[in-house]
């Protein structure tokens, strides 16, 4: 009796898991479509998918790269790393170099957001190797750039640079030129921190000169707002306040951040009138978490120096009570993603589970309940780890006011992929190789 039920359920399941990769099918085809003009649309449809981690293990992996490139350009968090390394081993027997490449660096992404930094450089080195031994140039300066970002935790300048350096002679190989301004203007800010001003100077400008050929507005101010900030630690208060007004006639979308950089520099100069009303401006939303608490802090510093100390104790006291709320949500997220990604782990290790090949080992279960799905589990779990300030990604900013005469360049950070790391032309594949999603009427774009 159990057998023949068994047979009756079998063919019974194969039938709505067909079903099911249809429609995931057909919904990754109009994401796919929608993905370059209008990410945003395709990022809902690809939410719209149903228990992606049943998929086959080709359409997961297409839906992977899908959603991380969607991801990308909306400034989403990758998938979990989990998900990724399952998709990596899918391209890793089945797809071409650069989607291999791709999707090692997004895993990269994946374990600096869990606060993994040696399984996050693993797996970049291993891309970073891929890229170059294919001439993948346009994919390893990506990669590059991240590797750069992971030293910027870590406080390794020296490294920091060295990276950005490869990145942007890989851009220049690649052609793309665009990311090869962001990158020279990277270069700028490593020898902004070591005070290295005249360097900072030279890297920025060629950086100016271009991106300015493109007319891109948004990196026009990027650049603008950090030839400001060089100008204004050399002195040339003149001159940074010129390139903060260009940054801000540029962007439209966040000047929160130069107006912020504006009101430092007037406070800097004693005009604490002309600093307050900067700072007044300075109260829109920015894609930076930490720009309306640096408001708070500036205005404290200002009112202090004006002499008005109960307005100055009400700022601290908000700056204050900003920042902690800030820390106990990044903690309340954190509890929630534990969450998330313990049942999207759980529905795929079942699945697999059901559809192991006849002939494999059966699943081996702990005392605890738990399968042997292997899970990367980061110390100190809940604790919320706050990064520098000055590690912040490519999509421009503001400057991070510290008090007179202290200084920093700042940019957005952004919990995961940044405007100027999108929308590039992706270098061909490696010479020979072949798509096999697309010989089956699936195709992963790498980018």
């Amino acid at each position: 009796m159990k057998k023949i039920f068994l047979l009756i359920l079998l063919p019974v399941s194969l039938f709505f898991s067909c079903v099911g990769d249809r429609i995931a099918s057909e919904t990754m085809d109009r994401a796919e479509i929608l993905l370059e003009a209008n990410p945003d649309s395709a990022y809902i449809l690809l939410n719209e998918v149903k228990t992606p981690d049943r998929l086959n293990e080709r359409q997961f992996a297409r839906w992977c790269m899908l959603y991380c490139r969607a991801a990308d350009k909306l400034f989403k968090d990758m998938l979990y790393t989990e998900q990724l390394d399952r998709a990596l081993a899918w391209c890793k027997n089945h797809g071409t170099a650069e989607q291999r490449a791709w999707m090692g660096l997004y895993l990269g992404r994946s374990y600096v957001k869990d606060k993994l930094f040696i399984p996050a450089m693993k797996a970049y080195s291993d891309a970073l190797s891929l890229a170059k031994e294919k001439y993948l140039y346009d994919v390893a300066g990506y990669i590059c750039s991240y590797m750069a970002d992971l030293y910027t935790y870590t406080g390794q300048r020296s490294e920091e640079r060295r990276k950005f350096e490869e990145a942007a002679e890989f851009f220049k190989q690649a052609g793309n030129e665009r990311s090869y301004a962001f990158a020279l203007r990277d270069v700028a800010k490593t020898w902004a921190f070591d005070d290295s001003l005249s360097l900072a100077l030279h890297y920025m400008l060629i950086a100016d000169s271009v991106i300015t050929r493109f007319q891109d507005l948004r990196g026009i101010s990027s650049i603008s707002n950090g030839l400001g900030n060089i100008y204004d630690l050399m002195g040339d208060v003149e001159k940074a306040r010129a390139y903060y007004s260009r940054s801000l006639s540029s962007d439209t979308m966040d000047q929160v951040p130069s107006y912020l950089a504006l009101s430092d520099l007037y406070y800097n100069e004693s005009l604490l009138d002309s600093a307050r009303y900067y700072l007044a401006l300075a109260t829109g939303p920015s894609l930076n978490p930490y720009t309306s608490i640096d408001c708070f802090y500036l205005g404290y510093l200002i009112e202090k120096e004006a002499g008005d100390t109960e307005k100055a104790l009400s700022l601290l006291e908000q700056y204050q009570a900003k920042k902690d709320s800030l820390y106990d949500q990044q903690k309340q997220v954190d509890i929630i993603d534990a969450e998330k990604r313990h049942d999207v782990v759980a529905c795929g290790t079942c699945y697999r589970l059901l559809h192991r090949p006849s002939g494999g080992r059966p699943p081996q279960f702990s005392p605890s309940g738990s399968s042997d799905w292997k899970m990367y589990q980061c110390v100190g779990a809940g604790a919320a780890v706050h990064m520098p300030q000055n590690a912040v990604r490519r999509a421009g900013g503001g400057r991070h006011p510290v008090g007179r005469g202290g200084h920093r360049i700042h940019r957005r950070p952004g919990s995961a992929a940044v405007a100027e790391r999108s929308g590039q032309p992706v270098a061909a594949s490696g010479a020979g190789e072949r798509d096999v999603l697309a010989d089956s009427g699936d195709q992963i774009s790498a980018r």
